[in-house]
């Protein structure tokens, strides 16, 4: 009888280490984040097209979370949080270069692209309203996609 006893003890704290290292559930795809974040560009206000991201969360399909910091913010986050976030949507606008660019990146948790949607063409305008028409054209291709992410 001495002998169950101490076989028991001795792997109660075996079966209690184990239950602590088994994973527990992923949360429902439902419920994973959809991270927005809009590109840092050069010479401008980090938070200068924040506008744009909040544009793009409301309109992509997924829960969608708007945060500052760029994509490497997002990476980040969704590296520290695992099993959190479903995709990171990056918009990037680019009209103060010779060949303006508006680009919506989807990326996976570990950063790798799984979609892009683009609009090269100009239109006119002044700064914004360049970028806000830019922006519609590829939001309207982006719509039209899967959710991003896993």
């Amino acid at each position: 009888m001495a002998y169950c006893s101490i076989a028991f003890a001795l792997t109660m704290p075996l079966v209690s280490l184990l239950a602590a290292q088994l994973p527990t559930a992923s949360p429902p795809a439902s419920d994973l984040q959809v991270l927005v974040v809009a590109a840092e560009i050069k010479d401008l206000a980090k938070d200068y097209y924040q506008w744009a991201a909040e544009m793009v969360a409301a309109r992509v399909k997924g829960k969608t979370t708007v945060i500052s910091g760029a994509l490497a913010g997002a990476l980040r986050q969704a590296r520290e949080n695992p099993g959190t976030v479903r995709g990171i949507v990056e918009v990037m606008i680019d009209v103060f270069s010779w060949r303006e660019e508006v680009r919506i990146t989807c990326f996976d948790p570990a950063g790798r692209e799984i979609w892009k949607e683009k609009a090269v063409f100009n239109t006119g305008g002044n700064e914004e309203a360049l970028a806000r028409k830019m922006l519609e054209r590829a939001l309207k291709k982006a719509e039209k996609r899967p959710p991003c992410g896993r």
